[in-house]
């Protein structure tokens, strides 16, 4: 293990060493990763800042609210649109477009008190046709991303009033308010008016303090202040632009050359990427946060296939040093103990972490009766640090006698095998909204719709009794014993780790949500010249 380990220090030294060694600056108006476009003047007539520019490290798919596939979909959503109430990303909710709301005793009816005086971008009122409209549209149209993702028991929605609306549901659902906090409002005649034309002709409006004033797919989303919003606060900005850089050389060279205020990658930019910044501690800062973004691993148990046998898969588990990935691939993180990362509800702190055991994982092989079958590990391109994952993974089963080859494709591809379950194993990066693994256990444990073909009705069971479970005490017990069943077997998935991101952010720029669940909320972003050094 000694000689792996230095190796592993090798390999990432090298990383850094490129790193270090990146050209001079390079100006992101004459990058096609980082837009045509360069970033206007950010100052005012009197020297204050108006506008901010912050890179994101991909592109967004669509500007409807109601069908998002990426973390910077939400961030863009953010700065435009509101829910029905709030949520800290870590379980506690609060008031949004509704100032209060109950449910009903059996938990099937929900009732909102919806807040008078907002104004849409376009100058609609909100009121309760909004809320009709909006979980209308879900009911109609189930394939939506938000319907999929929140809404299985989604029955009916009422204006009991102007100010008050009713949402029937036809089983009790624990994750109720986590839904609420996860469906942005759309107005209801510009909806009848527009249609799809709100995303597709970038018509879209909100209730938010920032209005949509262009996206150029690729390049940049540009907002404007919306100084009518019910959520208004102090600030000399007039200009927020989303700018989508892919490659984090570029990025990271806008930054230094003083177009970028703020780099904030998905999952943190890369530990080796980070010497470029070496001699600018007096202009940004490298901000830590400890994220509930985590890799992990995902095995095709059809019948036939390698990892359709137990101890196959517990010996690959049983193989991975994680805590050499975290400490010299990473460079930064945790050791998981399940797939409920720390600060997610379901996380069990008596659980030990995942254990490594090299001479065990090659006795379970041989009592396996494997005999060497090559088989491949996935991942995407847009993966943090998932290509360097691999090679040192691919390192560690090599060890224990497995035969693993690696490929790192672009993310259609990866969907695509996934989609089809034509993989052996992938890997992949993930997280749970505010902290609730529901979208996560639903989707791709419960729903397979990753194609693992793993069977196993009491671990499906527990899913389902922990959806229903209105009782958060309740929820949770179910969680950790499923926590301890998917340790049990192995499957069909097991995690490497629990990232820690670093966003370096430009003194003087405030107001950024960095929440623990690995979102990015620049709704209240602002500028404060006296924090410059």
């Amino acid at each position: 293990m000694k000689k792996l380990k230095m190796a592993l220090a090798a390999f990432l030294a090298g990383l850094v060493l490129v790193g270090c060694t990146t050209g001079g600056a390079t100006s992101i108006a004459s990058s096609a990763a980082g837009g045509t476009t360069p970033p206007p003047a950010s100052t005012g007539t009197g020297g204050e800042k108006t506008v901010i520019n912050l890179a994101l490290s991909e592109n967004i798919t669509k500007l409807d609210p109601h069908d998002i596939f990426n973390f910077p979909v939400f961030t863009a959503c953010w700065m435009m649109y509101d829910t029905l109430i709030a949520t800290d990303h870590e379980g506690n909710y609060s008031a949004g477009l509704a100032t209060e709301w109950s449910k009903s005793e059996d938990g099937l009816t929900w009732t909102f008190k919806l807040r008078e005086g907002v104004k849409f971008q376009n100058g609609e009122d909100f009121d309760s046709a909004d809320v009709v409209t909006t979980f209308q549209r879900l009911i109609d149209t189930p394939e939506l991303t938000c319907a999929l993702t929140y809404w299985p028991y989604l029955e009916s929605v009422t204006a009991v009033d102007q100010y008050t609306a009713e949402v029937k549901l036809s089983e009790p659902f624990g994750p109720a308010e986590y839904a609420f906090s996860n469906t942005w409002i759309i107005p209801n005649e510009a909806w009848d008016a527009e249609g799809e034309k709100l995303w597709t002709e970038q018509k879209a409006v909100g209730t938010g303090p920032w209005q949509l004033d262009e996206w150029v797919d690729g390049q940049y989303t540009h907002f404007t202040k919306y100084e009518d919003s019910w959520d208004i606060y102090e600030t000399t900005l007039t200009d927020v632009y989303l700018r989508h850089i892919l490659e984090p050389s570029t990025a990271i060279n806008g930054q230094l050359s003083g177009e970028i205020d703020a780099y904030l990658s998905t999952g943190g930019v890369a530990r080796d990427m980070l010497p470029m910044y070496t001699g600018t501690e007096d202009k940004t800062e490298m901000v830590n946060v400890d994220v509930g973004i985590f890799h992990y691993l995902q095995f095709q148990c059809r019948d036939g296939s390698v990892f359709a046998n137990e101890k196959v898969r517990e010996a690959f588990s049983l193989a991975l040093d994680r805590q050499a990935l975290v400490d010299y691939v990473l460079g930064a993180g945790s050791v998981p103990n399940g797939i409920f990362p720390e600060g997610s509800l379901g996380f069990d702190s008596s659980v030990p972490a995942y254990e490594y055991d090299l001479e065990k994982a090659k006795s379970l092989l041989a009592e396996a009766g494997y005999n060497g079958e090559a088989f491949t590990i996935y991942t995407h391109t847009g993966i943090p640090m998932g290509k360097q994952l691999l090679t040192a993974i691919q390192d560690m089963l090599t060890q224990a006698g497995f035969n693993a080859k690696i490929e790192a494709v672009e993310v259609s591809a990866l969907n695509n095998i996934r989609k089809e379950g034509t993989y052996d194993v992938f890997l992949a990066s993930n997280n749970y909204v505010s902290g609730d693994p529901y979208a996560h256990i639903n989707q791709r444990i419960l729903s397979d719709n990753h194609h693992s073909n793993y069977q196993d009705p009491a671990m499906m069971q527990i899913i389902e009794d922990s959806n229903k479970a209105v009782d958060t005490a309740d929820r949770e017990a179910l969680l950790k014993e499923l926590n301890a069943k998917m340790r049990e077997t192995y499957a069909p998935q097991i995690t490497t780790d629990q990232m820690q991101a670093c966003y370096p952010i430009n003194y003087g720029v405030t107001g950024l949500q960095l929440y623990k669940d690995g979102y990015i909320n620049a709704r209240y972003v602002n500028w404060d010249p006296a924090l410059v050094k």
